[in-house]
């Protein structure tokens, strides 16, 4: 009896011991999944702002459906590798000018932020 007491907790240890394995690789395959997304939402944000010859911190939260804080990592992304910067005339706005966007005229468009609502 007290032997198979023991193997029980032996088991119900390797099974617990088994399990927080698997809970680690799950978090392990959460966290490349978002790198993944991540990856590709800079890549589609990419394309969109270098369509453009004025974008904005809103247009970009509205048009991908993401929060404040993930926009603006973006945006800081975008800074880094000089894709936007802040124009002298957009000094006190939240707009940005495109410093690399695409040649072809007919593709431009002029993006600016609506008033608050």
């Amino acid at each position: 009896m007290f032997t198979t007491k023991i193997t029980k907790e032996v088991n119900t240890a390797f099974v617990l011991g088994e399990l927080d394995k698997v809970k680690r690789r799950v978090e392990q395959i959460e966290d490349s999944l978002e790198f993944l997304y991540a990856a590709v939402l800079y890549v589609e944000v990419k394309k969109f702002v270098s369509r453009h010859t004025i974008v904005s911190m809103t247009i970009i939260q509205k048009r991908f459906n993401i929060g404040f804080g993930r926009t603006g990592f973006l945006l800081q992304m975008l800074f880094r590798d000089r894709l936007i910067r802040k124009g002298d005339d957009f000094e006190n706005s939240r707009n940005y000018k495109v410093v690399a966007h695409d040649e072809n005229p007919s593709k431009h468009k002029r993006i600016a932020s609506k008033a608050k609502q």
